[in-house]
C-alpha cells in the first residue's frame, strides 16, 4: 500500500492595482488566514505566473483587483468579511481556477468587469 501524503494547498491572494495603504490592510487581513499576499506589477503574466512571484516589467494594473488562492469556502468567506470590516470593498474578485490561472491578468481583469457590470444592470436589455 502506498502512503498518501495529504498536501495543504499554499493560500496566496494577489493584489492588483491596490494603493499602499489599502494592499497593508489586505495583508493584515490575509495574515490571520495564513495567506501569503503577492502584488500583481504586470498586467501581460498570467495569473498563475504572478501567483508564483514572478515579476514583470510590463504596465501595472490599474483596476482594482483580487485573486485568491488555495482557500476553502469557509476560510475565504471569513477572509472576505474580514476585509469588508476593514473597509476594503474591491468588487473585482476571483478565485483561481484550472481554466483561469493561464489567463493573463488584463483579459481576467476585463471578464470581471463585464460580469460585474452585467450583475449590476449595466448590460441588460
Amino acid at each position: 500500500m502506498k502512503a498518501r501524503i495529504s498536501r495543504t494547498p499554499v493560500k496566496k491572494v494577489l493584489c492588483c492595482g491596490l494603493s499602499a495603504e489599502r494592499e497593508q490592510i489586505v495583508k493584515l487581513c490575509a495574515a490571520d488566514f495564513s495567506a501569503e499576499v503577492v502584488t500583481a506589477e504586470d498586467t501581460a503574466l498570467t495569473i498563475g505566473q504572478l501567483l508564483e512571484g514572478v515579476k514583470g516589467s510590463g504596465q501595472a494594473p490599474a483596476d482594482e483587483c483580487l485573486v485568491f488562492a488555495g482557500f476553502d469556502r469557509n476560510d475565504l468567506n471569513g477572509l472576505l468579511e474580514s476585509l469588508k470590516m476593514s473597509g476594503i470593498r474591491i468588487p473585482l474578485k476571483a478565485v483561481l481556477t484550472p481554466h483561469n490561472g493561464g489567463w493573463r491578468l488584463c483579459d481576467l481583469i476585463e471578464e470581471l468587469k463585464r460580469e460585474h457590470e452585467q450583475m449590476n444592470g449595466g448590460g441588460a436589455k
